[in-house]
């Protein structure tokens, strides 16, 4: 997967770099990320993230009106927060996890538009892979009452995670003179589990709200 990861760069910084007449487009958005899986054939709760992406995107015309491809580069950055408590004899015990990720995307999308009369603007559906390469994965817990206890995980160090991850992703949006409204979803194809133990899955899948500007 990194040597796709890095195909994939790769080609689309040659597709940028030979087109003059590539349109830049900055953006930025929210994410709700979803980690869901099974360990050892027991499925597990989903693990919600939230979070921020930022970057850009090419828009390259093609030779059919209305079609573009859409190669870009884009930083996101997940957090979760989890805390519980437990009755332990009469004392309680309390837990808090925050978690974070940082990955670079690489989306390559083939990009329909059209205009709609009477409106300053169109509409536009996309279709394509988003190629991942997780930077950090991070653990934080705090334990308190019966125990205190102190813990850091990092997840790629630990094997636990796989950084590559590829998605499918699809999406649709509105144009309003230069800038772009978008909606999208990405499923994760790869299983991010990189342990040993049998019967043990997980995947990604991310709901996104974009803005971006055409210049």
């Amino acid at each position: 997967m990194k040597k796709l990861f890095t195909i994939a760069l790769a080609a689309g910084l040659l597709v940028i770099g030979t087109q003059a007449n590539a349109q830049i487009m900055p953006g930025a958005g929210f994410v709700h990320s979803t980690i869901s899986g099974q360990f050892n054939g027991a499925k597990e709760d989903n693990v919600n993230y939230n979070g921020f992406y930022a970057g850009a995107s090419y828009h390259i015309d093609l030779p059919v009106k209305g079609l573009a491809v859409t190669p870009g580069a884009y930083l996101s950055v997940l957090s979760n927060y989890n805390d519980g408590s437990d009755r332990v004899g009469s004392s309680i015990q309390t837990t808090e996890t925050r978690t974070n990720e940082v990955a670079l995307n690489i989306p390559v999308y083939a990009n329909f538009s059209t205009y709609i009369p009477n409106y300053p603007g169109g509409a536009f559906v996309y279709l394509g892979p988003t190629f991942q390469m997780g930077l950090s994965s991070k653990s934080h817990l705090e334990g308190s009452g019966v125990l205190e206890t102190s813990q850091d995980t990092d997840y790629y160090a630990e094997n636990f995670y796989n950084r590559f991850d590829l998605f499918l992703s699809i999406g649709a949006g509105g144009v309003i003179g230069n800038l772009l409204i978008t909606v999208g979803y990405n499923q994760g194809l790869l299983n991010l589990y990189a342990g040993d133990t049998a019967d043990t899955y997980y995947h990604h899948s991310n709901l996104l709200f974009g803005l971006n500007y055409k210049f």
